[in-house]
Formats: structure tokens, sequence, C-alpha cells
């Protein structure tokens, strides 16, 4: 039975150009991918994982001393892969990040010595192999090969980021171009045979994951580059585009943040991260729904009708948009004398009738006479006969 080693695992992360291409990452994003996929190797059940540097002589026997002492801290400096290597260390100091300092390992490949002229003394490759074949030799190790755009699976001499891309110039003094053929074929040589589980952790090296007995790991990859890609369309259209485009792109970004939820929660591992993100963007996407309906009612006609209101004369609509007068009554003492003056103006514009006569005695049913009753003063009747207030007599 073949023993198990170690694996070996393409690993691209495009830095940062004028142009901010899509998929292009800054130092501190490049850090950030390089310790969530630390974090889901450990959680896969790995217990070291490297990368590969391109470093100088200095720096790669004190990277080695460290490690050889017991140490996580290696205390990177410098340009380049560098400033990425050093915020890496600046968050493994973290307490969130504490749990992964006996797991990674940054693995040196010596490109030039500061204090040597000419090409590289050739024992640097030597010493860099050998502390990197110690490494990949442990069945729970797995080493990243830095990629990016200069060096990739698609050029043909220089598919990792060692001592070329963003480095031409420093290095070419001192390594020779035999020289970094040397690395170059080293680290095809140690993908071919220490074949990963997957093809890649990161999927924009568009290659196709192999069968393995943990296939999870592309998937993994694949939703860590879909979540970034949806972030940074979402962060396009907020810088410049209209709320309806910043709307969409959200929704795509939310839609990669759930799917990686979903994909983590069926491995069995912690989404707490994720959640945060989500409840985030669930809050700007209220905000810009909110801002988005404002500005269609302060762009959109009044068409509010006029609501009618009653008048003064006996609650009648009105809809010329007064408010109607209320009435002020007299006391209640004054109700009579109102009512008395009322009917006297009224016999005063009376004509009297022609007809009327002076009332004359009337006799009742037993023949005897019975006086007249006197006239009720001012209000003659229309046929000339007195009458009583209240009936007939």
């Amino acid at each position: 039975m073949e023993e198990e080693k170690g694996a070996f695992i393409p690993f691209r992360m495009d830095y940062s150009t004028k142009e901010k291409k899509p998929g292009e990452l800054t130092n501190e994003q490049q850090a950030d991918r390089i310790l969530e996929n630390v974090r889901k190797l450990k959680d896969q059940g790995y217990e070291k994982v490297g990368i590969t540097y391109s470093a100088n002589r200095q720096q790669a026997d004190k990277i080695r001393g460290a490690y050889e002492q017991g140490k996580w801290k290696v205390g990177i400096k410098g340009s380049n892969q560098a400033e990425v290597m050093a915020i890496v260390e600046k968050k493994l100091s973290e307490t969130r990040n504490s749990d992964l300092r006996s797991v990674f390992q940054v693995l040196p490949l010596t490109t030039m010595d500061k204090k040597q002229k000419g090409n590289l003394d050739p024992k640097c490759f030597e010493e860099d192999k050998k502390f990197i074949d110690s490494f990949i030799e442990n069945k729970n190790s797995v080493v990243l090969g830095w990629q990016n755009q200069d060096s990739n699976d698609q050029k043909t001499d220089s598919k990792f980021a060692v001592g070329g891309g963003r480095t031409k110039e420093t290095t070419s003094a001192t390594m020779s171009e035999d020289q970094s053929k040397a690395i170059q074929g080293y680290l095809s040589d140690l993908r071919k045979t220490h074949p990963a589980p997957v093809a890649s952790v990161s999927p924009a090296v568009a290659a196709q994951p192999v069968e393995t007995k943990k296939p999870s790991l592309v998937r993994l990859g694949e939703s860590d580059d879909k979540v970034h890609a949806a972030k940074k369309e979402f962060e396009r259209a907020s810088k410049g585009g209209d709320v309806d485009s910043q709307i969409d792109s959200l929704k795509k970004y939310m839609s990669a943040v759930n799917d990686d939820m979903t994909l983590l929660r069926e491995l069995g591992q912690s989404t707490e991260k994720q959640k945060d993100i989500k409840a985030g963007l669930n809050e700007q996407h209220r905000e810009l729904v909110q801002q988005k309906m404002l500005s269609q009612r302060s762009s959109a006609p009044s068409t509010a009708p006029t609501t009618p209101k009653s008048d003064t004369r006996g609650g009648r609509s009105r809809s010329d948009g007064a408010s109607p007068a209320i009435p002020t009554l007299p006391p209640a003492s004054k109700w009579g004398e109102i009512k008395k003056n009322a009917l006297d103006k009224e016999v005063d514009q009376k004509p009297a009738s022609p007809t009327s006569q002076p009332a004359s005695p009337t006799t009742n049913s037993q023949g005897k006479l019975r006086p007249p009753l006197p006239p009720k003063p001012k209000t003659p009747s229309p046929t000339g006969t007195p009458r009583m207030g209240g009936g007939s007599g």
C-alpha cells in the first residue's frame, strides 16, 4: 500500500493594479484569502498549511530558524509578497486567529542574496527544497503554490509566482534563468507527485477537480471566489451606479453568501462570519429599497383629490377648501323672547284679510248663549273666524 503524503495545491491570487481589473486583490484582501483557506483546510483535518514565498537568502534563513525553535512569528518585512506576509502575521496575532498559529507556515524559496553578487548560490535552492520536502511528507500537510496573473497555469515557463511577476527587476540580477526554471520545475513536480484531494483551492486556476478523498476543498474555493466576485460587483455599483443597479448587485452578493452558508453547513463548518455578513447586507438592502421609494415619491406628480368639507348651511358639502363656520347659539333663557319677536314680525308682514268680521255671540248645544271668545291679538284667521290655539271649540 502506497504511503500517504501531503498535498500540493496551486493557489492563485491576482494582485491589485492601477487598472483594478475584476478579481484583483489588495494586500489586505490577499492576506484574508490566505487565512480563510488555511482555516478551511484545518477544518478539513489538515494539521499544517504552508505557502510558497519569494524570499531573499537572509529572510529564508531567519524563517527556517524561527520554525525550528517552535516560533510562529518570523517577522517578515519588505515589499510585494513580503507586505502580504506581514499582514498575515499581524492577523495571526489576533485572538480570533490564535488557533492557526501552529498550522500556518511560510515556505521560502530564495530568489536573491543581498550579500552576494552575481548569480545566486546553488546551495540556497538545495536548502529550500530540503525544508519543503520535509514539510510536505507529512500526510496531514498542504503546500499552497502561490500564483498570480503573471505566473499561473496559462503560462509555459512560470506557473508559480517565484522570482517573477512583481519582482522581475529586483530578482533578475541575482537569480539566473536556469535557477528560475529549476524552481518552477521543482514545484510542478511536487504538484504531480503530491496530487491534492482537489485540483485547487482557488477556482481562478480554471482546473477540473480530480477524484479525491476530500472533494469539498474545490467547492469551498469556488464558493469563496463567487462571494468575492459578487462583493466587488456591488462595491463598483455603490460607487457609481444608480439605486436599481445597486439593488441588483446586492441581491447577487446576498445570494452568493447564502450559497456559501449552505455549503458550510453541509460540510459541518461554522457559519457565524457569514451570518454577520448576511445581517449587514439585509440592512443595506432595506435602506436601498427605502431610498428608491422616496425617490419615486418625490418625482411623481400629485394626484390627491380635494376632500369636500361641510359649510354652515344645513350641513351641505362644499369644495372650496374653506373650513365651515360653527354657528353661535343664544342662551336658553332668550329663546322665548326671540320666538315672540319672530312671530310679531311675521304678523306685521302679512296683509289683513278683507273678510274679517267682528266676533258675534253663538249658542252651544243647549241653546244657551255663549259669549264670543276674544280674538287673539294680531293673528287673524284666513277665514275671518277667530281660533283658539290648541283645537276647535
